[in-house]
């Protein structure tokens, strides 16, 4: 091999380990970028997500007061309300956005005194779960029988069991927000 044969490999492996060199402090000058960006966001969104959370343990501390005095008010009128059997006269139909019927049972029941009373159901489904002529329980107040409700899980427990859920998920969401210093 001749000196110029011998020059030119010199120059190449030299440029090799320049770019070599060039790459590494472009990688970590971009690190430094990168690094210097995320704890300007970390700054800025932290003190954003430390107010998002805050609001959202506002948000989820209501709504679990509410779930507890839905539940707190269900339980006292599973136990003082009377018990009565009553007939399904009919059903309302409700269409929903996707073209979807439900049907809500209506149900006239005698209370203790013999007085007729009628009480629509607010928990639709489909298809309908009871049929017109169908005999089904109620509980009812004694001192306000229109005051009634059907006596099943669906109808009496759901809507507190259903807002402490997504009450505890916010919460635990408005905690995550709070207490989470860093975004990576």
């Amino acid at each position: 091999m001749d000196i110029i044969g011998g020059l030119i490999i010199l120059f190449i492996v030299a440029l090799v380990i320049g770019l070599i060199v060039a790459g590494i402090q472009i990688a970590v000058m971009k690190i430094g970028f990168v690094r210097a960006m995320l704890d300007a966001a970390n700054k800025f969104y932290g003190t954003t997500r430390i107010k998002v959370g805050r609001i959202l343990l506002i948000v989820s501390g209501l709504g679990l007061m509410i779930a507890l005095c839905t539940t707190l008010y269900t339980w006292h009128f599973t136990s003082v309300a009377r018990h009565a059997r009553g007939t399904v006269i009919g059903t309302r139909e409700h269409t929903d956005r996707d073209g979807l019927v439900v049907y809500a049972p209506t149900v006239r029941f005698q209370d203790s005194a013999g007085v007729q009373h009628t009480v629509s159901s607010s928990f639709f489904q489909a298809p309908p779960a009871f049929h017109i002529g169908e005999s089904v329980p109620v509980l009812y107040l004694g001192d306000d029988p229109q005051t009634a409700h059907l006596d099943g899980f669906w109808e009496i427990w759901v809507p507190p069991i259903v807002l402490g859920i997504f009450s505890t998920i916010f919460l635990g969401i408005s905690l995550s927000f709070i207490c989470c210093r860093q975004l990576f």
